[in-house]
């Protein structure tokens, strides 16, 4: 089904050539594969309508693109500078529609905000002067020859492509040619935005709805058109001489604390719990505290003679992970530049929605909480996720209180954690159940059949 193209190339999207209605199309089949694979999602955000609204998110988000200065823009490739945010045209003109839609208001901040933050676009591009109403007008005139190419192609359609990729019929909708009817989103969203007048159907939804339009658009310009489901990996990570205490964990639904010596297989004991923890999509991520160890378990998860669990469906996430990847490349004999532009592509994917396993450090996903740059992508990913937090007594008493303070944000977003080390200090572990109560904890016990393998001499010392 989707857009029929008639002079698709005249109205673009990106320098690549990409016409607007191919990448609208582009980031509604990666939402089409979010929506199936998340479905949780929709009730976690407390409202019934979030996959409506992202698709009429989606729909919209680059309308303001068909504008002839930023046309020119692309055209040029970047030698003319059209000075001003296609968003907000985009904005005005979901405003301006007929499109009857609750949190109508809710999806225009969302396509606002969808690049710049809402304080970049208060200071530099406020209407409340006479200049700037005159700069958004004069902007905002170079749309009217295009209105009845949006109408043909994308509002008119609306039936069509909500039946394809949400799955429902919405009714079509049309947009105005009159000019002086369209809303100015400073005044309509930005203004009472600012003055605490807006209200969400919850805090997770805004978020949701954010970090989804970044993870649709970002994945779509990047030449992906869907995410990649979850794994079945139990299999290829039980061990033919299974241990007592790796079926325990294999059969354990729920959070978990495991001491086990070094060597015990404890690994393979937390890839078999989150293998059973994972019901659907939820991703999974595997926290380590040091970079030469995550690089290390990066390539046993994805060693043929290992787990084989593959680089597409593993990521690795840390401080130099542009580094770690061009040296693998390097070591398998590709070029210098092959190296670079693959370890790029593979970093960019990594910080997206797109990998259902990470292999990463504790860092990358404090900066959520601390709103770094895209932080609701990862936020919307961690969602129900399934942790595994290795040697968590390996860190500084600041980083140590980072991630108690972290375990306290997961348990909010109805994740599951499992915590594993070979010794744990009595007040780390009292302090770790107050902030998760409800975990168990396991340790080998005298009279189980592993025991062998906590009272094995590892270690002889000579004084």
């Amino acid at each position: 089904m989707g857009f029929t193209y008639m002079n698709s190339n005249d109205i673009l999207a990106k320098t690549n050539g990409e016409s607007l209605v191919e990448h609208t199309e582009n980031c509604l089949r990666v939402f089409k594969s979010i929506k199936s694979a998340f479905p949780y999602l929709l009730k976690e955000s407390g409202s019934n309508s979030l996959w409506i609204d992202l698709f009429l998110a989606l729909l919209f988000h680059d309308t303001g693109k068909i504008a002839k200065g930023f046309q020119q823009q692309l055209k040029s490739k970047s030698k003319y500078k059209w000075s001003y945010r296609h968003e907000i045209l985009s904005a005005s003109i979901l405003l301006s529609s007929d499109l009857l839609a609750e949190n109508r208001k809710v999806i225009a901040l969302g396509i606002l905000c969808h690049h710049k933050s809402i304080d970049i676009l208060r200071k530099e591009y406020r209407t409340s002067s006479e200049e700037g109403n005159e700069l958004f007008r004069l902007k905002l005139s170079e749309i009217k020859e295009e209105i009845d190419y949006l109408n043909k192609y994308f509002l008119e359609r609306v039936e069509k492509l909500s039946e394809e990729y949400l799955g429902m019929k919405l009714r079509n909708i049309l947009l105005t040619n009159q000019l002086d009817e369209f809303v100015d989103p400073y005044k309509e969203i930005i203004v009472p935005f600012r003055k605490n007048q807006f209200s969400f159907p919850s805090l997770k939804y805004g978020l949701f709805l954010r970090g989804l339009i970044y993870a649709c658009d970002h994945l779509a310009s990047s030449g992906n058109s869907k995410i990649l489901p979850q794994i079945k990996f139990g299999e290829k990570v039980t061990p033919k001489n299974i241990r007592k205490f790796q079926i325990h964990c294999r059969d354990y639904i729920g959070n978990l604390m495991l001491s086990a010596p070094t060597g015990s297989g404890k690994t393979e004991a937390a890839l078999l719990w989150a293998s059973s923890n994972i019901k659907g999509n939820e991703r999974l991520f595997y926290v380590l505290p040091y970079t030469a160890s995550i690089n290390a378990m990066y390539q046993r998860f994805i060693s043929p003679e290992k787990y084989n669990l593959s680089e597409e469906n593993v990521g690795l996430l840390h401080g130099k992970t542009n580094q770690a990847y061009y040296k693998f490349l390097i070591d398998r004999e590709y070029s210098s530049e092959e190296s670079e532009q693959i370890a790029k592509n593979a970093v960019s994917l990594n910080k997206k929605i797109y990998r259902p396993i990470k292999i990463t450090t504790p860092f990358q996903l404090l900066k959520a909480f601390f709103r770094v740059k895209g932080y609701e992508i990862l936020l919307t990913e961690m969602e129900k996720g399934v942790f595994i937090f290795d040697e968590i007594h390996a860190y500084d008493a600041r980083t140590t209180a980072l991630i108690l303070g972290l375990l306290g944000y997961l348990r909010k977003m109805n994740t599951k954690v499992f915590i594993m080390t070979a010794t744990i200090p009595k007040f780390l572990k009292k302090i770790i159940n107050e902030q998760i109560s409800e975990i168990n904890y396991l340790r080998i016990s005298k009279n189980s059949k592993d025991y062998a393998i906590v009272s094995k001499v590892r270690h002889k010392i000579n004084l």
